[in-house]
Formats: structure tokens, C-alpha cells, sequence
């Protein structure tokens, strides 16, 4: 920029010198008196010589000048799009560290649930082993009972059975005793008469 400047300025200063020279020229063609024609036309091609390859590097300058600064918006765009990745890749980033936090919180959250249930599954499974040993318990009074309750009917039907019998003697007996009184008595009768 500074060399296309400098270029500039001595582009300036060579047109000034051109259009002094070709005054210069002007009035010596038309009063010779004032100085040498040919010298003044010698310089004025010289100047106009500079001027044209200051021209030229001038425009060869403000392309290249052109091309550096369309470099440099690529520059600045390339500059932004790298910026806006990295504030992407810390975005995402920032996304990352907090889905792998929720995941590792639910995780946790998940292994104290199933311990909790392990827990209560063996809580529950200890119940049940106490309660199926009470059952067992309970099952063998039941038996024992039950043993001792058939044991308990059967004497009852042989005492039943006993008694029948008994009172089935007893009956006999009665019988053969009011027999053998009626006898009696009809023999005390008979005897009597």
C-alpha cells in the first residue's frame, strides 16, 4: 500500500513536470530567445517516458493492490469462519461435558435404584425364607396335632364302642334280672296261692 502510494505521488509530480515542460516548449517555440527547443523536447520525452512506465507500475501496483486486499477479505472471512468453528467446537464441546455429566448422573442414578431394589429383594427374600420356616412350623404342629387328634378319635370310638358294648351287657343284664325277677315274683306267687 505504502509503495502503491509513494507510486502515486511520483506519478503526480511527474505529470506536473510534463505539463512545466511542455509550457516551457510552448513558449520557446514561439520566442526562441528564451531557451534550447530541442533540450526542453529531449526532457519532456524523458518525463514523459517515466511517466508512462510510472503509470504502468502503478496500475501493475493497484492490481496487485486490489489482489492483496481481496486476499485479505478472504483472510478476514477464512479468520471469521475459523472463530465461528471454534465457538461452534466450544459450544459443542460445552454440550458434550454436560450430556456426559446427565448420562453419568442418570447412570448413578440408575445403579442406586437397582442396589435399593437388591436391597428390598433380599429384605423381601429373608421375609420369606422366616415366613416359609414359620409355615413349616406351623405345618408340623398341624401335623402333630392332626396325629394327635386321630390318635384321640380312635380311643373316643373305642371308648364309644366300649361303652355300647357295656351298656349293651348291662341291658342283657337288666333284662335277665327283671326275667328273673318276674320269674321270681310269679314263683313267690304261685308258691303264695
Amino acid at each position: 500500500k505504502i509503495r502503491f502510494e509513494n507510486m502515486m505521488v511520483e506519478v503526480q509530480s511527474l505529470e506536473r513536470e510534463k505539463t512545466n515542460l511542455a509550457h516551457e516548449l510552448e513558449s520557446v517555440q514561439v520566442d526562441p530567445s528564451k531557451g534550447c527547443s530541442k533540450a526542453i523536447k529531449r526532457r519532456l520525452d524523458d518525463v514523459v517516458t517515466k511517466l508512462a512506465r510510472a503509470r504502468s507500475e502503478t496500475r501493475k501496483n493497484q492490481q496487485m493492490y486490489r489482489k492483496a486486499e481481496q486476499e485479505a477479505q478472504k483472510a478476514r472471512m477464512l479468520q471469521q469462519k475459523i472463530e465461528s468453528l471454534k465457538q461452534g467446537r466450544v459450544a459443542l464441546m460445552k454440550k458434550q461435558r454436560e450430556a456426559t455429566a446427565k448420562h453419568r448422573e442418570s447412570t448413578e442414578a440408575k445403579t442406586r435404584e437397582i442396589q435399593s431394589l437388591k436391597r428390598n429383594e433380599r429384605k423381601t427374600g429373608q421375609k420369606m425364607t422366616k415366613l416359609e420356616a414359620e409355615v413349616q412350623k406351623h405345618k408340623a404342629n398341624l401335623q402333630k396335632r392332626k396325629v394327635f387328634c386321630d390318635k384321640l378319635s380312635e380311643k373316643l370310638k373305642q371308648t364309644e364302642s366300649h361303652l355300647v358294648k357295656v351298656l349293651s351287657i348291662r341291658k342283657r343284664d337288666m333284662h335277665s334280672r327283671k326275667k328273673a325277677n318276674r320269674n321270681a315274683a310269679t314263683k313267690i306267687g304261685a308258691n303264695l296261692s
